[in-house]
């Protein structure tokens, strides 16, 4: 995270936000190695609205990390800008949208399932109480 700050109650301020940024991505590791004991032990709770493959999912590798997943949703948002651009209507099925947004940005399928759980981790994380300004 990185805040233009003047002072030392800005570097406070920074270095805070940096340690919960730590202490989430700690959590989420945490939290694998327990999905991975409780699937080992069988003692996963069912739960009777999602699949059990989707509850055995981990957040990819590659939106865990805060840097990595805020670098994953400008080059998801990039992509969404260039599309809109288009002056014409273009209808896509799911499969060519995935598809077209692997081939141009390389975002690949699974992180996208994720994006809202990990955004809601995140803004949790940093305290964001305004939520109007993020919607």
């Amino acid at each position: 995270v990185s805040t233009q700050s003047t002072g030392s109650s800005g570097i406070n301020a920074e270095y805070g936000d940096a340690q919960k940024l730590r202490d989430e991505y700690s959590k989420l590791v945490e939290g694998l190695r327990q999905a991975a004991e409780e699937s080992e032990n069988n003692t996963y709770m069912s739960n009777p609205v999602l699949p059990e493959d989707i509850l055995r999912e981990n957040v990819p590798g590659n939106i865990r990390n805060c840097q990595h997943f805020l670098a994953f949703m400008r080059r998801f948002v990039e992509y969404l800008k260039g599309v809109l651009k288009v002056q014409h209507v273009i209808s896509d099925t799911p499969a060519s949208f995935l598809q077209n947004i692997h081939s141009t940005v390389c975002i690949e399928r699974k992180p996208l399932r994720f994006v809202t759980q990990r955004l809601n981790s995140l803004m949790k994380t940093l305290e964001i109480q305004d939520m109007e300004n993020f919607r």
